[in-house]
């Protein structure tokens, strides 16, 4: 008696289409390595480049060592992914600026988005201070092209205020350095100000204030007339 063959329409299930699998597969793969560089973040800005590990970055996720292997060759390429992820989306955030229509304004709300992104993302604050203080220069060409698309909209900015007359001449990476050492000092001491003299600078009447200097700070250095939007 010849068998009967079963459909798979009629059995309920799925077909098993190859490329459905891969796309699963991908979204996993994708979904995980999102949590890595994730974590990954909150230990570099913990313990700083040189005293993080894999091991360390694995145990946080209950992960073994060598899983991470399978989605980044060593320490370095993990924080080059972070480094290049935090400047990915921080370049995101001030584009609407870049491309405001009063180059004064646009630079004061460049300012002004940035204390948001700290104040969203200390952490990746904290991994950008580690960054610049231990000099770490990124190693992929992606790290590399996040920073210069970066530092690129900051002097397109500058040089649009320039050529109207509003600003002085201001060097982008000078302008990135104070505002940029400035505040992330401010959120890198949080704990030393709270244990030590009760002073919370992650408060949001605190991160006020420190918007409030920035934008004050950006106007000396661009030498801008714009009235102070305290002063009555």
């Amino acid at each position: 008696m010849a068998a009967r063959r079963t459909s798979s329409r009629g059995s309920g299930q799925q077909p098993n289409h190859p490329e459905t699998t891969e796309a699963a597969r991908t979204t996993r793969w994708e979904r995980r390595r999102h949590q890595i560089v994730q974590t990954a973040e909150g230990v570099f800005a913990e313990l700083g480049f040189g005293a993080t590990t894999l091991e360390e970055v694995a145990s946080r996720l209950d992960l073994r060592r060598a899983s991470l292997a399978y989605y980044f060759d060593d320490k370095e390429a993990l924080f080059d992914t972070v480094f290049h992820e935090i400047l990915l989306e921080l370049t995101v955030r001030l584009r609407p600026a870049h491309e405001a229509e009063d180059p004064i304004e646009g630079m004061e709300s460049i300012t002004s988005l940035w204390v948001d992104f700290l104040q969203e993302r200390p952490t990746a604050g904290r991994v950008l201070l580690r960054q610049m203080v231990d000099g770490l220069a990124p190693r992929s060409d992606a790290a590399r092209e996040s920073f210069v698309e970066l530092v690129g909209l900051l002097r397109t900015s500058i040089d649009r205020g320039v050529e109207r007359g509003l600003f002085k001449a201001l060097d982008a990476g000078q302008y990135g350095a104070m505002i940029a050492g400035t505040s992330l000092l401010w959120i890198a001491s949080r704990e030393t100000l709270q244990r030590g003299f009760g002073f919370d600078p992650m408060a949001p009447e605190q991160m006020e204030n420190l918007r409030h200097r920035l934008i004050q700070l950006t106007r000396q250095m661009l030498e801008t007339s714009a009235p102070d939007a305290n002063t009555p």
